[in-house]
């Protein structure tokens, strides 16, 4: 039987080196799987450690002070890394909507959806994807209050 979207095992939530999730996107609603690691951790860390010390020991065949620099050169690079993927992978490739931008600056996340919509309307492969479910923008409804005349009570169109 096949599991739901939703469903998981309890050994895959047990998983601490699992590199992407299951999400729905903000705004197509459509399932897909992003990056759950916005940050290096301490195995990252370790291994920017091991790296510098194995770049130290081959350039200058000892242990030597200079290897601070690679260490922290080797940490910026994976920082770097690590935030790009999630920072990318967090994008709906459906619908184009970026919740970081919708966040900071909503005109420019609607823009850019609109924008990707437009595009993914002239590509025939569009066909291919999951159906998304886009909202609907409802007009709202202008209603005038009456004043209350003879006859009419005022608590009942409060």
């Amino acid at each position: 039987m096949a599991k739901n979207f939703h469903q998981s095992s309890a050994l895959s939530r047990l998983n601490f080196f699992a590199k992407r999730v299951k999400a729905f996107c903000a705004f197509c609603r459509v399932p897909r799987q992003v990056y759950k690691k916005k940050r290096i951790g301490a195995a990252d860390v370790f291994a920017a450690f091991l790296g510098a010390a194995v770049l130290t020991a081959l350039i200058f065949q000892e242990f030597d002070a200079r290897g601070i620099f690679f260490f922290v050169g080797l940490l910026f690079i994976s920082e770097t890394f690590i935030q790009l993927r999630w920072r990318t992978g967090v994008v709906c490739p459906h619908c184009g909507f970026d919740p970081v931008l919708y966040v900071k600056e909503p005109e420019k996340a609607a823009a850019k959806v609109r924008a990707h919509l437009d595009k993914r309307a002239d590509d025939p492969a569009r066909f291919l994807g999951p159906a998304m479910h886009i909202p609907s923008r409802r007009p709202e409804k202008k209603t005038e209050k009456k004043a209350p005349g003879k006859g009419q009570r005022l608590s009942k169109q409060i």
